[in-house]
């Protein structure tokens, strides 16, 4: 499980880089702050490289996939809801790994499509964003897994500028 939740960061580097969340860090200043703690705000604004997206608190990463990278598109019935098993859009299976993990959270272990989304995710974004640059797993990663348990908000809208 935890796997598949480093495709969202490493779609997240993908798709925006820090210049572009600089901007819209200024864009979107006043519903940042409506909807963030000030300490992921601080974490946000401290982001120098793509490298530190992988230190951003989980609902921050989603809210970032949702509201900033143009070229992800919402599932047909919308972030927060479960994409029908036939979409097979990036955004669909952002939002299936977003459920999926809450339900993780709270020790519901059934995953029907978690294969299916991981193939399709190591399809698309290759097994770097799993195995790190060099393609090898790094040795302790898994420890503190338990510890990060903690359920990945839906949509936050950061719709209005300044």
């Amino acid at each position: 499980m935890k796997e598949l939740l480093r495709f969202p960061v490493h779609i997240l580097k993908r798709e925006l880089n820090v210049r572009e969340l600089k901007e819209k860090i200024v864009i979107y200043s006043k519903s940042i702050k409506e909807h963030f703690t000030p300490p992921l705000i601080t974490d946000i604004q401290g982001v120098q490289s793509s490298d530190d997206y992988s230190r951003l608190d989980m609902t921050v990463v989603f809210t970032l996939l949702q509201n900033f990278c143009e070229n992800i598109k919402p599932p047909s019935k919308g972030w927060g809801y479960e994409p029908p098993s036939e979409e097979v859009t990036t955004g669909a299976d952002i939002e299936r790994i977003r459920l999926m993990w809450n339900k993780f959270c709270d020790d519901d272990i059934q995953f029907s499509q978690l294969d299916d989304v991981y193939n399709r995710m190591k399809d698309k974004y290759g097994t770097e964003a799993v195995l790190g640059d060099d393609g090898v797993r790094k040795q302790g990663e898994e420890e503190g897994f338990e510890e990060m348990k903690e359920k990945i908000q839906s949509k936050i809208h950061i719709l209005h500028p300044y």
